[in-house]
């Protein structure tokens, strides 16, 4: 489904970009923690935060722009750049499956 099909596609990439640029402040803050768990957690937060960005910003071209898709990336950023110990990539995982759940209710 291409980022055209959706009716409220401006605001679907509002919402996960915001959620996804939050994901990369918080994946580098536990990148700087300068703990080996921490920067792994990190990293992998930031390279799920980052693939939402391109997804968003390059709709179908490297990564297909659906909502199971922003559902599942936000799911990896709650976990990675959230978990264990920063709230704020929690809240990103979630600002981001906030955005795959209106491309949800938009396809239905």
């Amino acid at each position: 489904m291409a980022k055209k099909d959706y009716k409220n596609s401006k605001l679907i990439s509002f919402i996960c970009v915001i959620g996804a640029l939050v994901g990369v402040v918080f994946a580098i803050l536990k990148i700087v923690n300068l703990d080996l768990e921490s920067i792994l957690y990190g990293f992998l937060g930031l390279v799920f935060s980052v693939v939402v960005l391109i997804q968003v910003l390059k709709p179908d071209d490297p990564i297909p722009y659906h909502w199971l898709l922003f559902i599942i990336f936000g799911i990896l950023i709650a976990i990675f750049a959230g978990l264990p110990s920063l709230t704020g990539g929690l809240v990103a995982g979630i600002i981001v499956i906030i955005g795959g759940l209106v491309a949800l209710i938009d396809v239905l």
